[in-house]
């Protein structure tokens, strides 16, 4: 098995998940890139796809939506994160009423990936930063290697 993890990042909160992922994983042969480097030659040597995208206004980045929608990732496994703010710690209902309308980045990922014919390798995840900016939260470093337990158990079953 081997893993390709793409990312997009504004604030560097995405690109140590996806750096924390990478270095995690055991067993497998793993690239990690930036979302700019991402092409279908790639994406086809690789098993599983993992993406992270900040979520930013209420979607992932720009340049992610374009990499899941213009490359082939069909019969191809995948697994989807996000970074976002947590809401529960902002107390702004206008925020909350938006956040429960527009959602966040890491459904709408995995929910292109699945209209490809992708098959997902595990449900979609997040991480939480600290305000809008981060850093994240101490927390959820020990998340990202929960995570990978499962995803390692998913991927070698």
């Amino acid at each position: 098995m081997n893993v390709l993890i793409v990312f997009d990042t504004y604030y560097g909160n995405t690109q140590k998940v996806a750096e924390l992922i990478e270095s995690s994983l055991s067993n497998v042969e793993s690239q990690l890139i930036k979302v700019d480097l991402i092409t279908q030659t790639l994406v086809d040597q690789y098993d599983l796809i993992v993406f992270g995208s900040p979520t930013r206004g209420f979607n992932m980045t720009k340049k992610i939506k374009k990499s899941l929608k213009n490359l082939d990732y069909r019969s191809k496994k995948f697994w989807v994160f996000d970074t976002r703010m947590d809401v529960d710690d902002v107390d702004n209902k206008l925020l909350l009423k938006l956040v429960k309308r527009f959602g966040y980045a890491a459904e709408k990922m995995e929910n292109i990936l699945i209209k490809q014919k992708a098959i997902k390798a595990m449900d979609y995840t997040y991480y939480y930063v600290k305000e809008s900016e981060g850093p994240l939260y101490e927390t959820m470093t020990q998340k990202v290697k929960d995570d990978l337990i499962r995803l390692n158990e998913t991927i070698l079953n």
